[in-house]
């Protein structure tokens, strides 16, 4: 879509750059590096919890 689009070819915020999360989670493999204000799914979302192994901490805790 148009909005898709537009989105990709939008660089990564100052905010963002000056955090420094963006890069320290494409440093380590979280996320591509790519499209840094592009929409996600909820399975990329799902991904990227279970790369940081927080969604088997999530059902360990709900399990007890």
């Amino acid at each position: 879509s148009k909005a898709s689009a537009y989105a990709e070819s939008l660089p990564e915020p100052d905010w963002s750059k000056k955090e420094g999360a963006w890069a320290k989670a494409t440093s380590k493999g979280v996320v591509n590096g790519t499209d840094p204000q592009g929409d996600i799914k909820r399975c990329e979302m799902i991904a990227v919890l279970g790369r940081l192994g927080l969604i088997w901490e999530i059902y360990s805790v709900k399990m007890r």
